[in-house]
């Protein structure tokens, strides 16, 4: 098995980021999906989505999936995306495991739709 788990002291938000170089308009439609399980997970956890045009500083567009707390099985998460950013050139992924338990995150995928 492969998953990512992330761990830390606690209550302390653990945070795995992954930046894409992809050209975008608005209307740009996407689904996030991820297998999740935890066990004890506490907080707030969740998987962002942000949407940059690096032409203007800051984030132009950025969703939320949050994600179970408690104990649970893997099981598939999933956000459709419609993007409000015209000329994107960069998303960012971020997954946050919350403050407390052990949350492991497999098969992290952004699917654009043509």
């Amino acid at each position: 098995r492969c998953f990512f788990r992330l761990v830390g002291r606690t209550a302390q938000v653990k945070q795995l980021s992954q930046r894409l170089v992809r050209s975008g308009k608005a209307g740009d439609l996407y689904t996030l999906r991820l297998f999740v399980g935890g066990l004890n997970v506490g907080g707030s956890p969740r998987a962002r989505v942000q949407i940059d045009d690096l032409q203007v500083i800051g984030i132009q567009q950025e969703v939320v999936l949050a994600l179970p707390t408690g104990t649970y099985d893997y099981a598939e998460q999933t956000l459709e995306i419609a993007s409000t950013v015209n000329g994107s050139d960069r998303i960012t992924i971020i997954v946050e495991a919350g403050n407390a338990g052990q949350l492991a995150i497999d098969d992290v995928s952004l699917v654009p739709h043509p």
